[in-house]
């Protein structure tokens, strides 16, 4: 398999993105001598805290004089099962579609994660270099030090702590996102690891040193002080020798026989009953489980196990309490786990189930201002958020809820107009939309000749939302009356007013000013009934007037909307 490729790139530095859920920790471009093609091989490792499924990968492509050439515009790693601190990607082989590819540049472009979020970048953000930290031997140099920063940031310590960007290196190594308060691998709390100082590591190493030394002097000189004791002994036992051997021979039998009921029962016996306890363990009978380990305290890693089922149990509760809705309940039980699985995720939860919860309380009770300000609040709070659960996007798709059940409550109190406004904003949610059309109805039965209605059309440009007007003739004259705006496009509103009918048996018409306006006039031109303005396709503006009165008097009333009852225009 070697023969078969020649490596022509290797880079093994960490490449990174801002914001993204992984990191590229290896990179190399191989030559398949069997095929005749480039491959590009990739190592990525999740530093996101949730579990990836998929992956899609874009690869920029140069040659060997730096000019651009084909990469791959798309390339994804599916059915993947990749928890946080591990890797994928490094025995998969990536064709380039360019053999003359010599040096590649790598962009996530997004990941679809277990829970069904999905992270997507901004454009083809390509990875870049990160510094590498400082390893303890560069940064210390003295073994005693290393010695003493193992000993209080762990034995796994390898360099010192470093941020850049959005993520930390803990002292282990392994990098984290900036919003995860303990390391992944080792555990280790950032908080703690961030107060490290030189002097301090420098006066604790010093006073270990000292004591170190003190309890060698202690010990040599115990050493000696029992060397001469065990001298004299010998010198003893030598006499008690030749008395003891006859004794020794009968007591000799009864140790053989003690010894074998002590081995049994505190050898064998144990070892047999810490074997069951595992086997109980790994069935999942974890309360039988844990009664047998309690009963092994201190042997092997009985602790270890009950420590874990103590955990699996609390993590149990915490599910349990959130199912019954008992949130803050919930939280604290998931805060108790600090970084075990899925404790951080479960808090979060937890918050957003809450926010929904108090949302829909308000809206049982009536108190549709209250739900409104918390669903805007977190609409604000939460609009840039890359990663949001099922509940979070129910907060967040709740207005036009919260609008139809105010609509809804001033029907129930009828006042059916108010309602109407409210059906408007909701965005057909529910059965608003039919509602609407059944009022418009109501309207045409009342008003003859109706030209209007309440109105929600938008998709197709022809009117904004939330627009309501009544257009209908009483004796001859045009009569509007409007609640919450009006909006007809250009076409449709010259139309309407070219139908409306004959004022005091005179025909009227519609003409268009020199300044862009539009008059409604008698069919000699001697009355003005009404001037109006249609700007765009929705804004109407009108200047209205008593009738009779000449054109260069009226006074202009400039506004969106400017109509009102049975005035006589």
């Amino acid at each position: 398999m070697a023969d078969r490729y020649d490596r022509l790139m290797y880079i093994s530095d960490i490449y990174y993105c801002e914001n993204a859920p992984a990191i590229l920790e290896a990179q190399a471009l191989l030559k398949d001598t069997k095929e005749n093609n480039i491959v590009a091989q990739l190592k990525f490792r999740n530093i996101s805290g949730n579990v990836i499924k998929a992956v899609e990968v874009y690869i920029a492509a140069k040659d060997s004089f730096g000019k651009e050439i084909e990469g791959i515009n798309s390339f994804q790693y599916t059915d993947l099962y990749v928890g946080t601190n591990k890797t994928w990607g490094e025995k998969q082989a990536i064709t380039m579609p360019n053999n003359n590819v010599r040096y590649i540049q790598v962009a996530i472009k997004s990941v679809v994660f277990s829970d069904g979020t999905i992270w997507a970048a901004k454009g083809n953000a390509i990875t870049e270099k990160i510094s590498k930290p400082l390893d303890l031997v560069t940064a210390l140099s003295d073994k005693e030090l290393i010695k003493q920063f193992r000993l209080e940031y762990g034995n796994a310590a390898n360099n010192v702590y470093m941020q850049e960007k959005d993520i930390w290196h803990c002292v282990c190594g392994c990098i984290n996102k900036l919003s995860s308060e303990c390391c992944c691998a080792c555990g280790e709390k950032r908080s703690k690891i961030t107060s490290y100082s030189l002097e301090s590591l420098q006066k604790n190493m010093q006073e270990r040193c000292a004591k170190e030394k003190e309890e060698l002097q202690k010990k040599l000189i115990e050493e000696k002080h029992q060397l001469e004791i065990k001298h004299t002994e010998e010198k003893k036992k030598k006499q008690r020798r030749k008395r003891s051997v006859l004794l020794g021979i009968c007591f000799s039998i009864v140790l053989i026989i003690a010894g074998g009921m002590y081995y049994y029962q505190n050898v064998y016996l144990v070892e047999y009953k810490y074997i069951e306890a595992c086997k109980i363990y790994e069935r999942g009978q974890l309360k039988e489980a844990q009664e047998a380990f309690v009963n092994l305290t201190g042997y092997k890693d009985s602790d270890s196990y009950i420590k874990k089922i103590e955990q699996v149990n609390t993590f149990d509760e915490a599910n349990a309490l959130e199912n019954d809705e008992k949130y803050d309940e919930a939280i604290l039980k998931y805060e108790e786990l600090g970084n075990y699985k899925g404790c951080e995720a479960g808090v979060k939860r937890c918050k957003e189930k809450k926010l929904y919860s108090e949302i829909q309380n308000y809206i049982k009770t009536k108190e549709f201002k209250l739900a409104l300000k918390l669903q805007k609040e977190a609409v604000e709070k939460y609009k840039d958020e890359t990663f949001k659960s099922e509940f979070l996007n129910k907060v967040l798709e709740m207005e036009n809820e919260i609008y139809y059940y105010m609509g809804n409550d001033w029907y129930e109190r009828g006042d059916i107009d108010k309602a109407m406004q409210y059906y408007i904003y909701c965005d057909g949610f529910g059965d608003s939309d039919k509602r609407i059309e059944k009022y418009n109805q109501v309207l045409k039965k009342k008003y003859k000749n109706i030209l209007g209605g309440y109105y929600k059309i938008g998709q197709d440009g022809e009117s904004t939302y939330g627009c309501y007007i009544v257009i209908f003739v009483s004796e001859g004259m045009l009569s509007c009356y409007s609640e919450w705006g009006y909006s007809f496009d250009k076409k449709k509103m010259i139309k309407i007013l070219h139908e409306r009918g004959n004022y005091e048996n005179n025909g009227s018409k519609v003409i268009k000013n020199k300044n862009g306006t539009y008059s409604e006039t008698s069919n000699n031109g001697k009355k003005v009934f009404m001037e109006f303005k249609i700007t765009g396709k929705h804004d109407l503006i009108v200047y209205k007037t008593p009738l009779e009165k000449k054109y260069s008097s009226w006074k202009n009333i400039k506004g969106r909307y400017t109509f009102y009852p049975n005035v006589k225009y």
